[in-house]
């Protein structure tokens, strides 16, 4: 599809927030990993940075340092900038007017409820998730597509041809502020496709476009939640939030949250690195 069909899906996205009623931004945060602002709720999106390799050459943030008080209806409406910040910025306050509880939510493991439906099967992955490795675990075929590949990535000129041919999929919610979401669509059209991380807004315009799940990073708990945000904790270490799951149609998901047992994956991983510290 072509770029204006991405851009439109930003546009429809702020103009879906900004029928919400407003509120005025309490807080925001522009963070090494994260972005948030806090409105109605705390709304979160990926950092998104300009490819000129430098952060401080980023193009920034218009009125920075006086955001506080603004309405969230105007920083929602930047998620359509051509600015990549501004467009962080404006996902994350649509996230805050958008996320809002609702009966067809529900809670558990997706990643433990994918394991049952598709061991053995070919899965695809757009984005370099922690978890990447379970996902490996049980896949029959597992590959990572991402823009910057590493190891045995495949690279995005060379993804729509896998994902035409995989089971399940895993996309980021990062396709929404880079706009590739589109493509990728297209490219999986017969695969399972679920959206995840905090990033994605809990609305079903996302499933009316191809998706069958979203799961979403909702936080409950502002005080716990700013510290990890603050000091560049990477997403599954963030305390204060909960994931959600919006679906096509009911999951029998198990209870549990995967990302408990990520950071447990994490914490081994790291023991080595902690050790040679201490030598």
């Amino acid at each position: 599809m072509c770029r204006d069909t991405a851009l439109n899906l930003r546009q429809r996205l702020a103009d879906l927030a900004r029928e919400m009623p407003d509120a005025p931004v309490r807080r925001v945060v522009v963070g090494v990993h994260k972005t948030a602002v806090a409105s109605r709720t705390v709304g979160c999106a990926y950092t998104l940075r300009d490819e000129v390799g430098a952060a401080h050459l980023c193009a920034e943030i218009q009125d920075s340092g006086r955001l506080r008080k603004r309405s969230a209806h105007d920083l929602a409406g930047r998620l359509t900038s051509a600015r990549c910040l501004e467009r962080s910025l404006g996902m994350a306050a649509v996230n805050s007017l958008l996320t809002q509880p609702a009966p067809e939510w529900q809670s558990g493991d997706i990643l433990a409820w994918m394991k049952t439906r598709f061991t053995g099967a070919r899965v695809g992955m757009i984005g370099h998730f922690p978890f990447a490795p379970e996902i490996r675990s049980w896949a029959g075929e597992f590959r990572v597509i991402e823009q910057r590949p590493i190891a045995d990535d495949l690279p995005a000129s060379q993804g729509a041809a896998w994902l035409a041919k995989c089971d399940a999929v895993i996309i980021t919610g990062v396709t929404l502020l880079n706009d590739t979401l589109p493509e990728i669509l297209r490219a999986a059209a017969g695969a399972w496709k679920l959206m995840l991380g905090p990033t994605v807004p809990p609305h079903p315009l996302l499933l009316d476009l191809g998706l069958d799940a979203l799961t979403c990073v909702v936080c409950d708990d502002e005080d716990t939640y700013w510290p990890y945000l603050l000091e560049g904790a990477i997403v599954p270490r963030y305390q204060g939030t909960r994931l959600v799951t919006l679906a096509q149609e009911r999951l029998a998901l198990p209870p549990g949250d995967f990302r408990e047992r990520l950071t447990r994956a994490l914490d081994r991983s790291n023991q080595p690195e902690a050790a040679a510290g201490t030598a």
